[in-house]
């Protein structure tokens, strides 16, 4: 009875925490994509793609001296902001989850990056209403991924969110806490 009271919250555990990107169906996703621009090819290629900057490393990252799968994959990345028949808000809003704990990376982390601080700044409204209902903690750390560069573009924070801080002084607030503690933590 014990072993199998063992095995069973072993695989609760694994099926809850340890599921990882398929990365043989993500590359057939975007094979099948580059090949054809359907509805269904975009779809089954954004409901593949991480949902998490866990999920992103364990897909396109280096971690202990280990290249991910598909860590040479950079091609994947744009193909993932391209997808236009997919919603905008349903596309930042995997983007937010996939930033948040996030940090810069010179890998496949700076392509997702790139695509993602250019959605954003043309998306702030409603980049603001996705964010509004998370926790404070998500906020500040989805702001901190935004900003966090080897070499920052943005030492200033950009005019794009002026409109934020006449709106929403609390939320503001918590962008500014993710843009210091990424100046901080961004160069050499």
């Amino acid at each position: 009875m014990k072993t199998l009271l063992t095995f069973l919250l072993t695989f609760l555990f694994i099926n809850t925490f340890g599921q990882s990107v398929n990365t043989e169906k993500l590359k057939t996703a975007f094979t099948n994509l580059k090949n054809d621009r359907s509805l269904v090819n975009q779809r089954k290629y954004f409901e593949l793609f991480p949902n998490s900057f866990r999920e992103f490393q364990e897909t396109f990252g280096y971690e202990n001296g280990k290249a991910a799968p598909l860590y040479d994959g950079h091609e994947y990345i744009p193909e993932f902001f391209d997808l236009d028949s997919i919603p905008i808000e349903k596309q930042l809003e995997k983007c937010i989850n996939i930033s948040i704990g996030g940090h810069w990376e010179a890998d496949a982390v700076n392509y997702f990056h790139y695509h993602l601080r250019s959605e954003v700044l043309k998306n702030v409204g409603l980049t603001y209403r996705l964010l509004k209902g998370k926790p404070n903690d998500k906020i500040e750390s989805f702001f901190y991924f935004f900003f966090n560069e080897i070499h920052p573009s943005s030492k200033a924070i950009p005019g794009e969110f002026n409109e934020i801080q006449s709106k929403d002084k609390a939320f503001y607030e918590l962008l500014v806490k993710g843009h210091e503690r990424a100046m901080k933590h961004s160069g050499h």
